[in-house]
């Protein structure tokens, strides 16, 4: 199913997260949350660069319909345009030590991003809509993360990394509410937990293994029917992108390490920091585009 995992030679990254597939210029961007970075990748070119750095931790990021990017960050939520602009969209109240983890946009543009604290306690999702105030749909999370809409639109996934479980809900595309939240997979414990997610075309949700050094595919009941090893421990998020969204792509952590030059910790083990690709023989979707 999925073939080598190779890295795209980019340095390593204290907290790589949310890469993002621009299908319009063919180019993938991920952010280093603590280092303030977000990254962009070239396939074609095979470079990878920086692409913006700042005085803001960027946790989650979405390309935006008509150009830039939505950056989540520490201290709100801003759109960068193409000419470099930043505008402050959303003000909802972070706390000192709450930022952005993780974001998704649906269908009709509307945008989903989770925070976290710390100490992993009081995170919020909130969802923003144009023209509309932000709302707060969950509270109480301990780390909001990796997010993903089923195929018919008909569910929301949602994962809380610190219990360990990803969370079905069912999704009302006019209203964008989500509601009969359920526990749909609790079965990534123990050292490792679930971080970030993607649905594929065939309706199977893809998912990061923190602590684990894997992939893992899941069935439409949360069964783990595959799974990818990495070199890597902590592997943070993925989405798959290329011209034909059969390459998956990767990004991980060396948090913790005692070597961050190395990016082991004192084991030896290489907690992460690299962002890989690996072409598969499934075909991904092309994430949606925020409509702010």
């Amino acid at each position: 199913m999925a073939g080598r995992v190779r890295s795209v030679g980019s340095p390593l990254c204290e907290i790589g997260e949310c890469p993002i597939w621009d299908e319009a210029e063919g180019r993938l961007y991920w952010t280093d949350i603590t280092e303030r970075k977000i990254w962009r990748y070239d396939p074609a070119g095979g470079k990878a660069e920086v692409f913006w750095s700042g005085d803001m931790q960027v946790g989650g990021l979405v390309v935006c319909e008509d150009g830039g990017l939505l950056l989540c960050t520490d201290k709100g939520v801003f759109k960068r345009s193409d000419d470099g602009g930043m505008l402050m969209l959303y003000d909802v109240g972070l706390e000192a030590d709450e930022r952005f983890n993780d974001a998704i946009a649906d269908e009709r543009g509307r945008v989903f991003a989770g925070t976290m604290k710390e100490s992993c306690v009081e995170g919020r999702l909130f969802r923003f809509e144009k023209g509309a105030e932000p709302v707060c749909l969950l509270e109480g999370l301990r780390i909001s993360n990796g997010m993903g809409f089923s195929v018919g639109g008909e569910y929301f996934y949602h994962t809380d990394s610190v219990p360990g479980v990803i969370r079905r809900y069912r999704f009302d595309i006019d209203s964008g509410e989500i509601s009969d939240g359920r526990i749909w997979c609790d079965s990534i414990q123990g050292e490792e937990c679930p971080d970030g997610m993607t649905v594929d075309s065939e309706d199977c949700v893809w998912v990061v293994c923190w602590g684990g050094s894997r992939v893992v595919r899941l069935d439409g009941e949360g069964a783990i029917i595959d799974e990818v090893k990495m070199p890597a421990v902590q592997v943070s998020s993925l989405t798959f992108g290329g011209a034909e969204y059969k390459t998956l792509y990767v990004t991980s952590a060396y948090k913790g390490a005692v070597d961050t030059e190395s990016g082991k910790d004192s084991k030896g083990r290489f907690l992460g920091g690299l962002v890989y690709e690996i072409e598969t023989d499934v075909v991904g979707r092309r994430e949606y585009l925020a409509k702010l």
